[in-house]
């Protein structure tokens, strides 16, 4: 098995468990003044690929280059991080905003509904997977939950 295969699967694993216990995550501010946004393999296609899709979850495999830019793009039901390598980034969002960031190989956690564009500030590749969930999917999972069981 080769180490993307490896590291995705620990990924799903933990995402699975994220879902079913993270709190459902509020919309991001601004959201709605980007309507041309889009879905990041359609609008970023150099930097993300679809390497695993069902009805629950989608898995993407995000590289960004030194000095790379991926587009304006939505997460609309938020997202799991799974950093492979370390980055130092600036997300621009719609309203004009703009924030700065490092995360580190092995960093991991959830992120909700975002609209943004992402500038790589490093000298070396920006290596991400990101853990899309389905709506429907959530709203199974929070159905679900073993604190809401008597």
């Amino acid at each position: 098995m080769n180490r993307i295969s490896i590291l995705v699967g620990g990924a799903l694993a933990l995402a699975a468990a994220a879902l079913v216990s993270a709190d459902e995550p509020t919309r991001a501010p601004a959201m709605h003044k980007m309507e041309s946004a889009g879905d990041p393999v359609r609008v970023s296609t150099a930097t993300h690929k679809v390497v695993f899709e069902d009805a629950s979850m989608r898995v993407l495999d995000i590289h960004l280059a030194a000095a790379g830019h991926a587009n304006m793009h939505r997460h609309p039901h938020g997202f799991y991080l799974v950093a492979l390598s370390d980055c130092k980034l600036k997300f621009s969002f719609p309203d004009g905003t703009t924030r700065e960031g490092t995360i580190h190989a092995g960093d991991m956690g959830w992120y909700g509904p975002v609209t943004h564009a992402a500038d790589n500030l490093g000298s070396n590749e920006c290596h991400v997977v990101n853990i899309e969930p389905r709506l429907a999917h959530r709203a199974t999972q929070a159905e679900e939950k073993p604190a809401d069981k008597k």
